[in-house]
């Protein structure tokens, strides 16, 4: 009997430990469609260099993980930003820097997030602002 519950409890210890290590599979994982740079040069604070890595899932959920450098101050900053499609008809924008998540609009629109993302989101990432 003894040996029965120590190889049950064996077993057990066994399946429990795989459980916990083997990764979930799952068929909606953030996949990556876009990475880029930009960069801007300002007459008074130098050089800024915006780069990113955008993440979808389906196409109700867009992630950007975007980071800010001036060469001038030496210093750099991450953010992300979120595209979630929340109802056929919202799509909610919310940001996160140092750690707070904050929501910045909804915006009322059919279109996915996917192609929010393509059509007015990365156009305003990539467009150098007027000096």
């Amino acid at each position: 009997m003894k040996k029965y519950i120590a190889l049950i409890f064996a077993l057990s210890f066994v399946f429990a430990f795989n459980i916990q290590t083997v990764e979930p599979v799952s068929a909606a994982k953030l996949k990556v469609v876009d990475k880029g740079s930009v960069s801007y040069t300002d007459p008074d604070e130098g050089t800024f260099t915006y780069s990113w890595k955008t993440y979808q899932k389906g196409t109700s959920y867009v992630k950007i993980i975007g980071y800010v450098y001036s060469q001038k101050y030496n210093y750099g900053t991450s953010m992300t930003y979120y595209l979630q499609k929340v109802s056929k008809k919202k799509l909610k924008i919310s940001m996160s820097a140092y750690g707070h998540k904050t929501n910045i609009e909804t915006v009322y629109t059919k279109t996915t997030a996917a192609r929010y993302y393509w059509n007015v989101f990365r156009p305003m990432m990539t467009t150098i602002p007027d000096s």
